[in-house]
Formats: structure tokens, C-alpha cells, sequence
């Protein structure tokens, strides 16, 4: 059976408004670029003989649509058969 690691983070950033962006250190973006990189090291990495996933299902950023949020919770799982790769 596979293994199913739970991941949590929070990137912490300086939110306010979105018409600022140059005063802000915008997490959704650190966020953004953080996910692509994982998936990047799976995609790269992983053998495409033994079945391996990274997932992020929940990601919340409590800002508005005008409104860059102070910090992003991840929430994801990493899935794979071998116990190596796992490491």
C-alpha cells in the first residue's frame, strides 16, 4: 500500500492592498512559485515506473479581492510505493 504523508506550511508575508504591490511581500505568490517547485521535484525526480503523487487540496490566503493576505496555510499529501523515494 502506499504511503500518504500529510504536508502543512505557512508562508508569511506582508499583506495589504492589492494596488500597493511594491510595499507588500505578497505570500500568494511565494505560495505559487513554492507548489510549482515541489511539483517540479516530483515530476523530475520520481521513477515513472513506481506511481508517485504530491498533492495540495487546500490552500487559503485570508485576504479579499482587493487584498493581499499577511500569510497562505497549505494543506497537502505526498503518496508513493517506494519507501526510498519516500525519504
Amino acid at each position: 500500500m502506499a504511503s500518504a504523508d500529510e504536508i502543512y506550511f505557512t508562508v508569511v508575508g506582508k499583506g495589504g492592498h492589492a494596488a500597493l504591490p511594491h510595499q507588500l511581500v505578497d505570500p500568494v505568490l511565494i505560495t505559487a512559485h513554492i507548489i510549482v517547485a515541489l511539483q517540479q521535484i516530483v515530476s523530475r525526480n520520481a521513477s515513472p515506473y513506481i506511481p508517485t503523487v504530491l498533492s495540495f487540496g487546500d490552500i487559503k490566503g485570508e485576504g479579499a479581492t482587493n487584498i493581499i493576505p499577511n500569510e497562505v496555510f497549505v494543506k497537502g499529501t505526498f503518496r508513493t510505493f517506494d519507501e526510498a523515494w519516500r525519504k
